[in-house]
């Protein structure tokens, strides 16, 4: 601690508001001399600032990292380590199912060895810090994040996190909770959205997660974009201040969303950036996400005596604290290594638990008999999620949709025989066409039993992608519901990154197995539940509704853990 101290002494007042920045890694792969353009030039940070930065984000693999770190050492002036950090949300390259199944495996053991194996090939890439986990408590299937989160269960929520974050560690990857705090409790389902909870609602539900997730010697904590009770989070002093550091005693790195330092503008509290980087500083957000109101406003404002530098200070510690905690000053590289990170990422190791933990997470919501399928049992694949293969859900990181296993190709490898599909109709949310339904209606008559793979396409839920209908689209219905006219057995595997509709689904299927967006080994997974090689053991972490006007659906439980 000395030592930083010492090195914080030795800072201009310049150079302490760039650690506190955090930026695009695009910014400091600009060679010096290159005129600094886009969103760069937007911020209106100049080569100095790009170099002094403490930290970026969003990047590619290890060799991208290997020459950010190096174009970074080469031009900084303090030589101060910059700490990478990255959305490593459910895996790396080998894709996961997304963390609302991994919650339905009611297993802790998997949400530790997803994020082990995740910070493994994370690691090797040059990630030092993931943003992950996500412990906003979810009620409305409509918000299209509740595909991040453990689900509507306070108890879920803070076992998983916890686990996640050893797992995440044991991997060799720090981890930053999120999003501190609410941020699941938006109005309509609306991503972004005001907030606005009762105390009691606060303090017994929507806090306790990030309580019990701070035993875990947490590193870093994100605090959310939206407003909660009329005021920003970024604003509230007696959440930042009050609750998380004194009440708490949290000590660590607080990290701001992306750009949401200024969005206080936008919210109407604040009257331009100057006031949005006095309020934040002044609650101790100490890193700046892709914003630049710290580098441009911190330095007057600390000579104009709204913000103390002796607040400056502790913010820059905090920051290398974390650094030296990483390990960045004795090794800047910190490990990272092209040749280590081709030879674990989607190593058949990795490919084996991804298919185990996909198979854990499938609910069995309906079954009238007819799973599991005998393997000589004739059957049609039919729906248009049957042969795609980004069935890999949002924030997939550096996944490939090429490197995942469909449920065609599943099917087709388990029974050692070739499958062949009919999508029916498209898994476009608004598509009305119908005209390919004869075309599985034709492959089903000839068949015993019918596969009819529909649902969300991976993109339909994610950041940004709230839905106000959230049944499953209208053409794949009448796809169903030809299929079940035929007289034949009808299996529909439903894909999702939230809870649906499923009222027709049921109507018109024998069976229905969740499959949530299951990830790089989905396809074998599937074909291993379909076909009892494996029993689909999934519960549910969050409530399905019987129709969109249930949205929120209230159901909250708290059981004290150790």
């Amino acid at each position: 601690m000395e030592k930083i101290r010492e090195i914080i002494k030795s800072m201009t007042l310049d150079d302490k508001v760039r650690q506190l920045t955090q930026i695009n890694a695009e910014f400091v792969k600009a060679d010096m001399g290159v005129a600094i353009t886009g969103v760069a030039a937007d911020l209106g940070l100049s080569s100095d600032d790009i170099f002094g930065s403490g930290s970026v984000l969003n990047f590619g693999g290890a060799d991208d990292a290997l020459h950010i770190r190096s174009q970074y050492l080469e031009n900084s002036k303090l030589k101060i380590p910059l700490v990478l950090m990255q959305d490593v949300i459910h895996g790396y390259r080998t894709i996961f199912p997304i963390p609302l199944a991994i919650a339905c495996t009611f297993d802790e053991s998997v949400a530790f060895e997803c994020a082990r194996i995740s910070g493994i090939e994370a690691a090797a890439n040059g990630v030092d810090v993931t943003f992950s986990p996500m412990i906003n408590l979810s009620r409305d299937a409509r918000w299209g994040r509740v595909m991040e989160s453990y689900g509507e269960d306070v108890l879920l929520n803070c076992l998983f996190g916890r686990a996640t974050i050893r797992g995440y560690r044991e991997g060799g990857v720090a981890s930053c909770l999120k999003h501190f705090v609410a941020y699941g409790a938006d109005e309509g389902g609306r991503d972004y959205n005001t907030t606005d909870v009762s105390e009691h609602s606060l303090r017994e539900y929507y806090l306790r997660p990030f309580k019990e997730c701070l035993k875990e010697n947490l590193e870093v904590i994100m605090t959310s974009f939206n407003m909660l009770g009329g005021l920003p989070v970024n604003a509230d002093g007696r959440l930042l201040n009050g609750i998380l550091r004194e009440e708490w005693g949290y000590d660590g790195v607080v990290v701001s969303d992306y750009g949401a330092v200024v969005e206080m503008i936008n919210h109407g509290f604040a009257e331009n950036e100057k006031e949005c980087a006095r309020v934040a500083a002044n609650n101790n957000i100490d890193l700046e996400m892709m914003s630049s109101a710290y580098i441009k406003h911190l330095p007057s404002l600390v000579k104009e005596g709204k913000v103390s530098e002796e607040t400056i200070d502790k913010m820059v510690e905090r920051v290398l604290v974390l650094k030296n905690k990483l390990g960045l000053f004795e090794n800047p590289y910190n490990g990272t290594s092209a040749e280590k990170a081709n030879a674990l990422c989607l190593s058949k190791e990795h490919r084996d638990a991804a298919r185990r933990a996909a198979v854990k997470s499938f609910v069995l919501l309906e079954n009238d008999g007819v799973l599991p399928l005998a393997a000589k049992t004739n059957i049609a694949l039919v729906g248009p999620l049957a042969a795609e293969k980004n069935i890999l859900g949002a924030w997939a990181c550096a996944g490939r949709r090429e490197e995942c296993v469909s449920v065609e190709e599943g099917i087709s490898a388990l029974l050692d025989r070739k499958i062949t599909s009919v999508a029916g109709c498209s898994y476009d949310l608004l598509s009305t066409d119908t005209s390919g339904i004869s075309a599985a209606v034709k492959a089903t008559e000839k068949c015993d039993v019918a596969v009819c793979c529909i649902g969300e396409y991976s993109y339909a839920s994610g950041e940004c992608a709230s839905r106000t209908d959230i049944r499953v689209p209208f053409v794949q219905v009448e796809l169903l519901k030809a299929i079940k006219a035929t007289g034949k057995k009808v299996v529909a595997v439903v894909f999702g990154g939230r809870p649906q509709v499923l009222t027709e689904v049921k109507k018109y299927s024998d069976a229905v197995l969740y499959v949530w967006q299951p990830g790089s080994e989905g396809g074998n997974a599937i074909a291993d539940v379909l076909f009892g090689v494996s029993a689909p053991v999934g519960k549910l972490a969050m409530s399905f509704p019987r129709a969109v006007g249930q949205c929120p659906v209230p159901r909250f439980c708290f059981l004290e853990v150790s």
